[in-house]
């Protein structure tokens, strides 16, 4: 009988590994599927680990874990009539920094680095990024800190007790600040929130989840909604044009701002 391996906390021991971070495409709030680790899968754990921290000591007496990755709806894909377009957008220097509860995790910052800089290209509110400072001497900062569930292992403990029939629904909190610090002027803030949600067993979800086909997707989804609706906010804001030099156009219908998911509200 295969026993399952305790699932470890979203990028806690990430891989840097390219294949871990395939684009997402289509509606990103339609994801389907589960995922199940046992020790058959020990050779081809090293993405699989990019797991939220409610999944930490399932006990295996079921023979294999069974987990579904599920995400919160509360921030959705910005339509065309939300995005405020920029012409002219200034070069900055993109400073990345992943944290686990206020701690920073070098493994996971360098898997999440690459996949922001292809969302800050793709929102086109900034040109040219690079790792070095600007010759224009503006600097963008994204930090996402993975907030995590404390209570995860114990509850994980105890479904595993009760053959899964308890079940167990907890998750990690995402809060991702993201700072444009212009060569002149103040900088310009703003800082989204996002969760990431684990069930294994039995157990009622709420209505404002859905289902996505793994931690790699749920991963991704959370660095590109995050980001595109913070560096929209920043577009938007009345003192970036002046700050960063570029032409901007504001949208004809502004983006929902949603209530913030915390750890001590969200399922």
């Amino acid at each position: 009988m295969q026993r399952a391996l305790p699932l470890l906390s979203p990028l806690r021991e990430a891989s840097s590994d390219a294949k871990m971070a395939p684009a997402i495409r289509g509606d990103r709030l339609r994801g389907r599927g589960s995922f199940m680790i046992s020790f058959a899968d020990r050779g081809r754990l090293s993405w699989r680990r990019l797991t939220v921290a409610a999944c930490v000591t399932l006990i295996a007496v079921t023979g294999v874990a069974r987990a579904s990755i599920y995400v919160t709806t509360q921030l959705v894909e910005l339509t065309a009539a939300e995005k405020v377009s920029v012409a002219g957008p200034p070069a900055v220097q993109l400073i990345t920094e992943f944290q686990t509860d206020g701690v920073t995790n070098a493994k996971a910052t360098k898997y999440v680095t690459p996949i922001v800089t292809k969302e800050v290209a793709a929102t086109g509110v900034f040109g040219t990024t690079s790792a070095e400072p600007s010759a224009k001497g503006g600097r963008l900062t994204v930090l996402i800190n993975d907030i995590t569930d404390k209570g995860a292992a114990k509850k994980g403990f105890a479904a595993g007790l009760t053959f899964g029939l308890a079940g167990v629904i907890a998750g990690d909190t995402y809060e991702v600040t993201t700072t444009y610090t212009p060569a002149n002027g103040g900088p310009i803030q703003k800082a989204e929130h996002y969760r990431i949600i684990f069930k294994f067993g039995n157990k009622t979800l709420p209505p404002d989840v859905v289902k996505v086909k793994g931690i790699t997707v749920a991963v991704n989804m959370m660095i590109h909604l995050t980001l595109s609706h913070a560096l929209n906010a920043i577009a938007a804001d009345p003192a970036y044009p002046a700050a960063s030099g570029a032409t901007v156009t504001q949208p004809t219908i502004a983006a929902t701002q949603p209530a913030p998911a915390t750890a001590t509200t969200a399922p």
